[in-house]
């Protein structure tokens, strides 16, 4: 069985300026289509991922789309913090 992948960059949103950097981007609506040849079918998905401002910052006009995707699909990293002390 050979599936193919294509991902795609459907949508990005970007805010003007924050903490000195410019052209940020904060969302991103993103797809993907897989298509099975041998057997003719094909399925797909879509989702957003919230983007938030870090250490590998890339002004929007400096982007490409396989830099997008990269972030999208970076581990999403979660720091608990209890409230109550």
């Amino acid at each position: 069985m050979s599936i193919a992948f294509k991902w795609s960059v459907n949508k990005i949103q970007v805010i003007p300026a924050q903490k000195g950097k410019t052209n940020i981007v904060t969302n991103v609506e993103w797809a993907v289509t897989a298509t099975d040849n041998v057997n003719n079918l094909t399925a797909s998905a879509s989702g957003t991922r919230h983007l938030t401002l870090g250490d590998s910052f890339v002004n929007f006009d400096n982007l490409n789309e396989q830099q997008v995707l990269d972030w999208c699909f970076a581990p999403e990293v979660v720091t608990w913090v209890d409230q109550n002390n």
